[in-house]
């Protein structure tokens, strides 16, 4: 609403004390100032230009943002200044709304990268590392397996004579040849068996005295060997590597790579990579005309043994779903010709056997 009476009142532009006479209106949107005198001009106001309004007695100071002002009394005057402090309090409000949606804005912004992230930490970076094992050539895998068996072997104990029937007994397999495949035994009640990049694979003791016939050795050795063969082993010191690499960039700390060689004891393969090394470890026996009935006495032993002594049991807690793997190695195993026992691996079983258990 355009008033049409107008007030009067004194203008400075800022530069100079000499207050100049005015007169000025105000509608809704801004204050309307007329300078009178020989220099007559004419100005609007409006309420963003404005950078304070002072009260004082009955006049007010309004302070432009050029530093010019206008000293006005009455009635205009008193509703230009409540139009000013209302400007300021809806001003208040939108920056207190924008203020929120800031901190929402930083907080949806913050939750992204932790989800960005987790998914690059739990998912990206382990497919991206496992990938990669095609271009880690078989030399470099055999030297890292090498340098994890030192690791993992410096202080545990070993028995040399089982040691040696246990070369002799898979001296008489027929294996791959790309790995230097080497069983060794690690003295200890755990029920476990586990293999590293490279070729060396580890059964210990508490799970050769479980087994009752070479056949079940053997499957132990063929699941083993296909994990290594298979490249299983590198598969997940990679994924794990990439995990431990990326903590590495964060905090600064290279332990946690270190620690890696102990995770052998512990792998953790996918549900696919067991039932490959099952089939593969079944193709292994039939290869060397082994009954593949070992494979399944071995994961029924294992099993029995698991609700016995879980405490002890090791090697199912790693390779879980054991009655699913007795079914498939089953229905694997019943396309195949009945096999004789091989002489010579009972004899070097035997020979093992009595060696651990005395």
């Amino acid at each position: 609403m355009l008033y049409s009476q107008s007030e009067k009142g004194f203008y400075n532009d800022g530069k100079s004390s000499l207050p100049i006479p005015c007169s000025y209106t105000l509608d809704e949107s801004a204050l309307h100032i007329h300078l009178n005198g020989l220099d007559e001009k004419n100005f609007s106001w409006t309420l963003k230009d404005l950078s304070s309004v002072e009260p004082s007695a009955s006049s007010f100071l309004f302070t432009h943002k050029n530093l010019s002002s206008l000293m006005g009394t009455g009635p205009l005057a008193r509703e230009m200044s409540e139009k000013f402090q209302d400007y300021l309090k809806q001003k208040r409000e939108r920056q207190g709304m924008l203020s929120n949606k800031s901190i929402y804005l930083i907080l949806a912004v913050t939750f992204s990268v932790i989800l960005l992230g987790a998914l690059l930490y739990v998912y990206v970076l382990p497919w991206a590392a496992e990938k990669a094992i095609v271009m880690v050539p078989v030399e470099t895998e055999i030297a890292l397996g090498e340098s994890i068996t030192e690791n993992l072997t410096g202080e545990a104990v070993t028995n040399d004579s089982v040691n040696f029937y246990l070369e002799e007994f898979v001296k008489q397999l027929k294996l791959d040849k790309t790995y230097p495949i080497k069983v060794k035994v690690l003295v200890s009640e755990e029920i476990n068996a586990f293999a590293v990049p490279g070729g060396n694979i580890f059964i210990y003791s508490g799970l050769l005295e479980k087994l009752e016939s070479p056949e079940e050795l053997v499957a132990l050795i063929g699941h083993e060997v296909t994990h290594v063969t298979e490249r299983h082993s590198l598969k997940s010191i990679m994924r794990s590597l990439a995990s431990s690499l990326l903590f590495t960039v964060l905090l600064g700390d290279a332990s946690g790579i270190a620690s890696q060689a102990d995770q052998f004891k512990q792998m953790d393969y996918s549900r696919e990579l067991e039932s490959e090394a099952d089939k593969n470890g079944l193709a292994l026996m039939i290869k060397n005309k082994v009954s593949p009935d070992g494979m399944i006495r071995l994961l029924q032993i294992l099993k029995k043994e698991s609700e016995e002594m879980p405490q002890l049991m090791k090697y199912l807690s790693t390779h879980p779903e054991t009655e699913e793997r007795i079914k498939r190695v089953e229905a694997m195993a019943q396309s195949q010709l009945e096999f004789e026992k091989e002489p010579r691996l009972l004899e070097g079983f035997l020979k093992i056997q009595e060696q651990v258990r005395k």
